[in-house]
């Protein structure tokens, strides 16, 4: 069997937009007699409402025959950070949209930052 690879980047957070992708990803592969390969190339989270529920969406996504590989962008590796607790992370990954991600979460950043 055939391949067909889709790439999809920056998502950060946008659901809506990565539905409107699979969609078409979806409709186009199912005439096709190929194996749909998608490759998610990083920034699933930050920035957008919805970073819960893009990461969930692509775990969730599945077409026949369909493979994904999901690489790590330089908005999770912060967030990793930040959860190993490096010198000035929560810093860099808020001025870089981190609240949005923590907060489609249901967490605040009172938890982490004396806002008093």
């Amino acid at each position: 069997m055939a391949e067909i690879l889709f790439a999809i980047g920056d998502i950060h957070g946008c659901k809506k937009e990565l539905d409107i992708i699979h969609n078409k990803i979806e409709k186009y592969c199912s005439n096709k007699n190929k194996k749909p390969i998608i490759t998610y190339i990083g920034d699933y989270i930050d920035r957008g409402p919805k970073s819960k529920d893009v990461v969930q969406t692509i775990i969730d996504f599945t077409i026949p025959n369909l493979e994904k590989i999901c690489l790590l962008g330089n908005h999770e590796q912060m967030l990793l950070d930040v959860l190993d607790n490096k010198k000035n992370s929560l810093y860099q990954w808020i001025a870089n949209s981190g609240v949005e991600t923590l907060e489609s979460y249901g967490g605040s950043l009172s938890e982490f930052v004396d806002l008093n």
